[in-house]
């Protein structure tokens, strides 16, 4: 029995003039599921530069550096592989190349940035390592002695310095400065930590760029966009946006420890937005930043959700920056917004999946579930 081939998922590319898009589908024929990767040049129309057809996947990230060499990092039975693009290549066949093979690493890729992976092992997955591409045969542990048992990890941001990371009950602060130093340290332990209000189940994380932290030499806020889990076996139709301030007394000369942290120790609520996301159905979101001549960047949550039995939603949520919202317009006065600022399309059927944005050239992509890949460019 033949299957039609469906998006299993689309990324864009960071940096690199902002024209790739990376997409990754899937075809089951005979009872044998094949992946494919695919690089498109998308400056006029489509066009795919780099594929690999893989009967051995196991996952895959993109390198959030875009100033790196490698673009992508690939799981197999075989262990994980550092790609880079080659995108002049004349055959789209040989447009993925292999920098760096890691045989013996068998854990479920997380994160990529730069030349740091943070991967997850251990019987459900729950444990982080991170791996530095020139000694990826040293892993570090990231562990928070608080916990009697390893909580989930939802979603990370790490750089060569430090690395935050949203588990489903806390959200944590590392320094890196002890593994770039060579230390010898097989575990880390948070310099500090956040607890949730309640159990998280999915979370979207994205730097606010900030005139003043460029000013200043130090790191930018981050934003976080979070749906809640319940007591139930489906979460909570709410969005809930936060943000995660920078310390001012931070002096990014300094190593990074417990009396010298970028970051605030506690995540601030700007607003939640109503979600009416039918329960059960296939949804997806993420937050990025759209620029606006005026006022710098507005954060955005884009929301793919189901509209009714059948069709879908594509939504756009906006905010005011969270550098200055979260300091002259508490939640109280915000109150909850119970509809997105714009629906940018519907469709009468269930075949949207993905999303993904790309904030500097405005262009969101929307997977689908027979293998298309729908661009819409904010205007």
């Amino acid at each position: 029995m033949n299957q039609n081939p469906r998006s299993y998922l689309s990324l864009f590319l960071p940096g690199r003039d902002h024209r790739w898009l990376i997409s990754l589908t899937l075809t089951t024929a005979g009872g044998r599921r094949t992946f494919t990767l695919q690089c498109w040049d998308l400056t006029n129309s489509p066009n795919c530069i780099a594929r690999r057809t893989l009967s051995d996947f196991r996952g895959f990230r993109i390198n959030t550096d875009p100033f790196h060499a490698a673009a992508l990092a690939l799981r197999s039975s075989n262990g994980l592989e550092i790609l880079e693009i080659e995108f002049s290549a004349s055959d789209p066949d040989s447009g993925f190349v292999t920098l760096q093979a890691l045989v013996d690493v068998h854990e479920s890729l997380h994160v990529f940035s730069g030349s740091t992976l943070l991967t997850k092992f251990g019987d459900r997955d729950t444990q982080l390592h991170i791996r530095c591409l020139e000694n990826p045969d040293v892993p570090v542990e990231l562990r928070n002695p608080s916990h009697n048992e390893p909580k989930e990890c939802v979603d990370a941001i790490v750089t060569d310095k430090y690395a935050v990371v949203v588990r489903t009950a806390t959200l944590e602060f590392y320094s890196l400065s002890s593994i770039r130093a060579g230390s010898g340290a097989h575990v880390i332990e948070p310099i500090a930590s956040h607890t949730w209000q309640w159990r998280v189940d999915s979370v979207s994380m994205a730097y606010q760029p900030s005139w003043e932290a460029a000013a200043r030499a130090t790191e930018p806020p981050i934003n976080i966009l979070v749906r809640y889990a319940s007591l139930f076996p489906w979460p909570v139709n709410a969005l809930h946006h936060y943000v995660l301030p920078c310390d001012d007394s931070y002096d990014p000369q300094d190593p990074i420890d417990g009396c010298n942290r970028p970051y605030c120790t506690e995540a601030i609520l700007i607003r939640t937005f109503a979600s009416p996301i039918r329960l059960f159905a296939r949804w997806d979101m993420v937050l990025r930043f759209l620029r606006d001549g005026v006022v710098g960047r507005f954060p955005y949550g884009g929301l793919l959700r189901s509209r009714g039995w059948r069709g879908r939603d594509l939504l756009g949520l906006f905010s005011q920056p969270s550098s200055l919202a979260w300091k002259s317009s508490p939640l109280n006065d915000q109150g909850i917004s119970a509809v997105a600022s714009m629906v940018y399309q519907v469709r009468e059927d269930d075949r949207w999946v993905r999303i993904a944005i790309q904030e500097q050239e405005g262009k969101i992509a929307v997977g689908t579930s027979t293998a298309e890949i729908t661009i819409f460019q904010y205007i």
